[in-house]
């Protein structure tokens, strides 16, 4: 949709599929909460650059076909 800054396809669109599935029990040792926190921060710099893509394809207009044509 227009003007709600979302693609169809996502730069590194599977990149939720890391942490889908992850979570935090009682029961975990910690290298398990270790592992889990390490998989939330790479999901993290993950978005960090997807928004970032985001913002030199609005900073360039390069969605604006009348710019870009």
């Amino acid at each position: 949709m227009p003007k709600r800054n979302e693609f169809e396809q996502e730069a590194d669109n599977d990149a939720e599929q890391l942490v889908k599935d992850i979570e935090f029990i009682d029961e975990d040792s910690k290298q398990d909460k270790e592992l889990k926190i390490a998989m939330l921060e790479i999901y993290n710099k993950k978005l960090h650059k997807r928004r970032e893509k985001k913002d030199v394809i609005n900073e360039h207009g390069l969605l604006d076909y009348r710019k870009v044509c």
